[in-house]
This record gives structure tokens, sequence and C-alpha cells, in this order.
């Protein structure tokens, strides 16, 4: 540890000369040129190519737009040193009913005991609480006021409670995995991959640790159900798990059989979601729910090698989703009727981007697609810029605070992938937009759109690298 922390100072000092550096802005076409395609990251949802012309604007010209944005993350990734040991499905107080802690286990986000007094807890009317989810249980039975039970549910009212199962850990396991792997790729660190890697094989290979490839017991309810198909949302994050072992490929740390342990561990995992009765449910469902479950099955789908299941799923997008939850005007009626609206309105187009993307692998574009009675996802993001941009005030509840900053990643992708550069103009009119945002690593800023982009017929091929479409 103490060498790691040594090398961690020394680069500090290179990161904070690069930084007061002077140096000329690059045009993206010219550092992608720069790239070679060995180089490129083999990722599905963040663009590889891009990645890789960031990368090389970053470490061969230190570019300044860059710089703020890899000390930020760096430094981040250094206090992540050391952390992580609770990081594990192993951590929670209570068994599963499986009787093995292997298997994930949460509690839906906005459920709370019967007898207990939300209203008073949380300030916030129960009237609004009563909204319906699609594909979720309902509750019928009388409640006990003294265990509490049936759990009830309060849309949009975290109890705290849900904490201490998985969902925590999960979401430290993510984010570190995620800093940790792309503050190895914008510096080429290998105290930053082996981090990324002791991470991830903690939470999903170490046989005292290891997670099981289910969420049977996913956002169960006490007094309800052990467990169901709505919790599989709870690794709706995880396509960025999937594209940052790609960004590990090519470290020390990522040896071959772990890379192989990895695959397999997510193969297994996306033949459950694909099978299982709980992913059969978030298939089904209407909303976020069912965006994220195709967006995240394609994504594992496509990294382990189940082209088929990815196919399967990408050609259903269409008809299943853009014309079922999105509006011919670009309303999406399931997340707005949410009492936290703007937030669910938001994770579905990040979700709908994201599905976008993946399908490409399978020769879908849906970027510009229009269904028969006119609804697209474009139109479901042009319905949201007003409301961003012109501070146009919102129809619907929103019982949470909420940042229009949160669009920053849309905007930024809305520019790339349909070439249009008022969405990045309009950046400017977003709150708590920050130059060392992840966001302009991730998804760097376009300055000349026409030569930096594929022609369009291509926005809905897969890279070269992948090989035959079906």
């Amino acid at each position: 540890m103490i060498g790691k922390i040594s090398s961690w100072l020394l680069y500090c000092f290179v990161v904070d000369l690069l930084v007061s550096s002077p140096s000329p802005h690059l045009l993206m076409a010219e550092a992608r040129v720069a790239s070679s395609s060995s180089s490129i990251p083999k990722t599905f949802v963040w663009d590889g190519a891009a990645l890789a012309a960031a990368r090389e604007r970053v470490m061969v010209h230190s570019d300044p737009e860059l710089m703020p944005a890899v000390k930020k993350i760096t430094a981040a990734a250094a206090e992540l040193f050391g952390q992580g040991e609770n990081w594990t499905v192993m951590a929670k107080a209570m068994t599963p009913p499986s009787g093995t802690k292997h298997d994930y286990e949460s509690i839906g986000p906005y459920w709370w005991p019967c007898n207990q007094n939300v209203s008073a807890i949380s300030t916030i009317n129960k009237s609004l609480t009563a909204v319906p989810l699609t594909g979720d249980v309902h509750v019928s039975a009388a409640c006990n006021k003294t265990s509490g039970l049936p759990w009830v549910r309060h849309d949009g009212v975290h109890n705290p409670v849900t904490d201490h199962f998985d969902s925590a850990p999960n979401g430290h396991m993510q984010n570190a995995v995620k800093t940790f792997s792309i503050a190895y790729f914008f510096t080429g660190n290998e105290s930053f991959a082996e981090e990324a890697v002791k991470t991830l094989k903690r939470w999903f290979l170490d046989a005292d640790t290891k997670m099981n490839p289910n969420l049977n017991f996913g956002q169960m309810i006490p007094g309800v159900c052990d467990g169901r198909g709505i919790g599989i949302i709870d690794t709706a994050s995880w396509y960025a798990l999937v594209d940052s072992i790609q960004l590990l490929d090519g470290s020390a740390a990522l040896d071959a059989s772990t890379r192989s342990a990895m695959t397999e561990w997510f193969k297994e995992y996306a033949t459950w979601l694909h099978t299982s009765r709980n992913g059969k449910d978030e298939s089904n469902a209407k909303n976020n729910h069912g965006t994220w479950y195709d967006a995240q099955i394609q994504s594992f789908a496509l990294m382990s090698g189940l082209t088929d299941i990815a196919h399967e799923v990408a050609k259903m997008v269409p008809d299943k989703r853009i014309k079922v939850e999105i509006k011919p005007d670009g309303q999406m009626p399931m997340e707005e009727a949410r009492t936290k609206s703007k937030s669910y309105c938001t994770f579905n187009l990040r979700a709908l981007f994201n599905l976008a993307r993946v399908s490409s692998f399978s020769g879908l574009s849906l970027w510009n697609y229009t269904s028969s009675d006119g609804s697209s996802i474009r139109k479901a993001f042009d319905w949201m810029v007003p409301y961003a941009v012109d501070h146009k005030a919102w129809p619907f509840k929103q019982i949470a605070d909420y940042s229009w900053g949160e669009m920053f990643e849309l905007f930024r992708r809305a520019s790339i992938e349909y070439e249009n550069p008022d969405y990045e103009k309009m950046i400017s009119s977003l709150p708590d937009i920050h130059e060392d945002d992840v966001i302009n690593l991730l998804y760097p800023r376009v300055y000349n759109v026409s030569v930096y982009l594929p022609p369009k017929p291509d926005r809905g091929m897969p890279p070269s690298w992948f090989g035959e479409l079906p």
C-alpha cells in the first residue's frame, strides 16, 4: 500500500504539471485518427472510439479541456484505495430464504411497515404516494398493527432500512469499479487497475464473498413476497461494470483467468435474466423497468457471447418500448405519473439512450427510428428540452430535490448521436455543470461533428471489431 500511495503522490504531481501546462485544443477527429484500432476499447454503451480519442488528447497532448476531469477522477480513485472490504453480499445482517448470503437480497426502497406514519417522517403528503407501478404487487391483506406487516408502498419516499441490505454495497462497488477503471484508462496507472480487479473479484468471484448470478430476492417486501422482477432494476447500472471491464483489457491486473471468469459470470446472469420468472416479469414491464431490463440484458449478453439473446431483445424494442412508452408528442406517461416524475423521465431517457447504443450491435438504428404512430426517442428527449433549458414550469409531481443538470449526459449524447450542435450549446443553460465532470471523459465534446462522426447510415451499425451482424 505504501508503494501505491507513493506512486499516487508522484502521479498527482505530474497531473498538476499537465493541467497547468498550456496546450492547444485538438480536433476530436485528429485525435481519433491518431489512435490505432487496437487501442480502441470494445465497449458497448460508451463509445470506444471516442474514449480512445479522448485518451490520446489526455496522454499525448494533455488537453486542458479534459485534464480537470482526469484530475478529479484520479483523486476520487485515490480516495477509494483500501476500501471495500464490506462491499459484498455477505455483509448483510439477514440471510435470504435460500439459506445463503451469497444470494443478493434487497428491499423495495419505497416500501414501509403498514403501521408507520410515513407522512410524519418525510413531511410528504400521503395522498401523493398511491401511484400504481406497472408490474408491481397488489397488497390486499389487512395491516397487523403490531408487526407492521404487510409493508405498503409510498412512492418516492425512500426507506433507510433498505440501505442495510445489498443495494447499498452494490452501489459502492459499482462506483469504485467505474472510478478505478476510468482512472486507469486515462493514466495507465496499474494501481488503479489492480484495485478495480480486486473489487470485481470480491463481489463476483472470490469463493468466500461472491454473489450468485441471480436476483431471486431482489426488492423483496416483508409480509408480501420474497422477491420480484422489479428488483432487477438494482443491476441497471451494471452496464458500466461491463464497459469498465473492457477498459481494463490489456492491464496486467486483469489476467486471462479473471477475464474468463467474469465473462462466464455475466453469461450465467444474462441466462437467468432471460429464463427466470423474475426476468420475464421485468421484461414485460411497460415503464423504465422494462427499458432498463432490455438495456442491461443486451449489454451482458453481448459481453458474454450470447448474441442470440441480444438480437432477440433488440428486435422487439421498436414495438415493445418506443411505441408503448412514448407518446407521439414525446411524453412518457408512465414516468410522468410518478411522484418523482422529473427524476423518472430522466432515468427512462438514459435507459432509452443506452438501449439505442446496445441495439446497434444487432443492426438496429433506433436513434432516428419513428414508430407508426410517430413516437421516437428523439421526441421524448425534445419534449424535455424546454423544461430543462427554458425553465418552463413542470406540470407533474416532483417531491424530491432535482437539478436539470442531471440531463447533462443526455444533452451531450444527443449532440453527438443527432449531430446537432444546438444540443451542445444548450448545456450552458443547465445548472450544476462542471468542467471536471466525468461525462467530459466518457462522452467528450465534439468539435467538428461532420468530421468526427461516421456518416449517418453507420450510426446503427456496430464497430468493426464486433464482427458480422445476424
